[in-house]
Order: C-alpha cells, then structure tokens, then sequence
C-alpha cells in the first residue's frame, strides 16, 4: 500500500473545501432559522380575542389592522377594518403587506385564507375553546406566534390569579345564610 506524499498540511486543513462547504450550510440553516423567529412588525389580527390578547403581550404596536370583531381598542387607538373574520377579502387585508396574520378556525372562507397563504405571508390558526383550559392554549399560542412566550405565561398568571380572587369572592358570598344566586341573561350577536 503507498501513501500520498505529505505535503506538510494537518489532516483538517486537507478537507477545508469541505469544512467550509458544512460550515456555509451550517450559517445558511442558522440564518433560515432566524428569520423564522424575527419578531413581526405588521401584524394582522383576524379574531377580537386575537386583538386583546395582542395588547395584553404589549404588541399592539405590531397591528396594521384587525376585524370587524375587535372592539376593544385602547386608547381610542384606530386600527383599519379588514371586515368580518368569517368574510375576508383576500386583497384588503395583502394590501396592508403584513408579515404576519393571526385567525381564529373560524376564520374564512377557507380558499380566502388558501390564497393568502400561498402568498407566503405567515398566516398562524389559533385554537379557541371557550374554557379555563382553552383560554391558556388560546393566549399560548398567540404568545409563541409573536414571540412572547414568557410574557404570555405572565399575563396567564396575572389571569389566574384574578380567577382565583373571583372564585374566593363567590364562595364567599354562597357561605352567607341569604345568598340568592343572580340570575343573569347575556346575548352575544
């Protein structure tokens, strides 16, 4: 068996084309991955759950628009109205050129949502369940959607110990020998 002369290089630096091959697809893949996590500048909110939660994780700033649904607006903030969430209009809301849009499974139609996405703009679903349980999943995933995990899971805290006063205070009031529970009617349109 006959060996290769040395010609005085390391064994490392006679596979540099190939390290530096790796080491480029290495910064390629962290570069992909950083752009995936940049924080969005122009938000998009398609659910008035979405809106309030956005300005409770202090990124009210991020919105360009919301719909129809989203009434609550601090400080008299105005935010254009991209319509109703079940009746979305694929060039009114492109036309804002976000980089991110947040919808409720409820939003629609389907093939409105289908060309938005095909676009490339990041279109995120977030799950409702109307419950304890699904308001946490709910504000999770918007908090992971915007990058604001951890200040999602201070504001569930703030949240659940606001429930907790609550809970205290009714059972408080049940303990009383005349408690009457109020009767109470409420109507969604």
């Amino acid at each position: 068996m006959q060996h290769a002369p040395r010609t005085g290089r390391s064994r490392s630096q006679a596979h540099s084309p190939r390290r530096l091959l790796i080491s480029c697809a290495s910064l390629g893949l962290a570069l992909l991955w950083a752009t995936n996590t940049v924080a969005a500048e122009r938000i998009v909110s398609l659910d008035s759950v979405i809106t309030e939660t956005l300005f409770a994780l202090d990124e009210g700033a991020s919105l360009v628009a919301a719909d129809s649904s989203s009434q609550y607006l601090p400080h008299d903030q105005q935010l254009p109205n991209v319509g109703y969430k079940r009746s979305l209009s694929a060039e009114g809301i492109l036309a804002l050129t976000p980089d991110l849009i947040l919808a409720t499974e409820d939003a629609g139609p389907p093939e409105v949502l289908t060309q938005i996405a095909s676009t490339g703009v990041k279109l995120v679903t977030i799950p409702t369940e109307p419950s304890i349980d699904g308001l946490h999943t709910t504000l999770q995933a918007i908090a992971a959607a915007v990058g604001q995990a951890d200040k999602g899971e201070a504001v569930l805290k703030a949240i659940d110990a606001e429930l907790a006063q609550a809970r205290d205070k009714v059972a408080g009031l049940q303990a009383q020998p005349d408690f009457t529970p109020p009767r109470v009617f409420f109507l969604l349109t």
